[in-house]
């Protein structure tokens, strides 16, 4: 995106937390080219927890899937980055206004189904 006003520019990158190698690859690089990155993510016990799934799926080898925070640029870069989002205290203040069914959820039964399809997987593989 331009703007006719200013002279700047943003480049919007689409981002999952799973995906395959050169998808990531080739978005920290063109990211990393820019002056300014903003970022978003909750570093919080709390996030650490509602994303352990993301983990379990690149324990998968038949997938070939990463994790966006595996990548880092190859060459020194002078970005800027900045975090965007939540800090950790307005997250956790925020997360317990969550329904308490909710915040369960996300704790064991997300947990269990991906366990219970790791667990699928393997035993059809054997």
């Amino acid at each position: 995106m331009t703007s006719a006003n200013q002279d700047h520019r943003v480049t919007l990158f689409p981002m999952i937390h799973i995906g395959e190698a050169a998808f990531y690859e080739k978005v920290v690089a063109e990211a990393f080219a820019h002056d300014t990155i903003l970022t978003e993510g909750v570093k919080s016990p709390v996030a650490r927890r509602i994303k352990r799934t993301y983990r379990w799926v690149r324990a998968s080898t038949r997938l070939s899937l990463r994790l966006q925070s595996e990548f880092r640029p190859k060459e020194p870069s002078s970005a800027t980055i900045v975090r965007g989002d939540l800090s950790t205290a307005e997250f956790e203040h925020l997360w317990r206004d969550v329904p308490f069914w909710m915040r369960f959820a996300s704790f064991f039964v997300v947990p269990m189904i991906g366990l219970k399809r790791l667990y699928l997987r393997h035993a059809r593989n054997a």
